[in-house]
């Protein structure tokens, strides 16, 4: 993988979610924003003043990861992109699943 420009690098971390063992038992990090995530497209939300983020606990216990150069997924797909996929997994609740999937008006 080539280094950065002195301009800085984009780096992106990706957690991948599996179904918990207990499917009703939420994530709690995850539960922080499905509290407050907008289910419409142009709605906005915002985490309460003072709203702690653990960044650590977004991340599995054993952090190993795969590195490799790419792009965004998503417009403007940018190149030169450092991506850090998580080789573990965390957990999920098919509630929380079913939040994301079926998000009426978000396309």
């Amino acid at each position: 993988m080539g280094s950065c420009p002195a301009t800085g690098c984009l780096v992106v971390t990706a957690v991948l979610y599996e179904l918990a063992d207990d499917i009703t038992v939420d994530n709690q990090w995850l539960k922080t924003f499905f509290d407050v995530m907008p289910y419409k497209e142009e709605e906005e939300s915002y985490l309460a003043d003072g709203t702690e983020l653990d960044l650590q606990s977004l991340l599995p216990s054993n952090a190993s990861y795969l590195a490799y150069s790419g792009s965004l997924t998503t417009p403007p797909c940018s190149e030169g992109v450092l991506w850090m996929v998580m080789v573990n997994t965390q957990k999920i609740s098919l509630q929380q699943v079913s939040e994301v999937i079926l998000s009426p008006e978000i396309e």
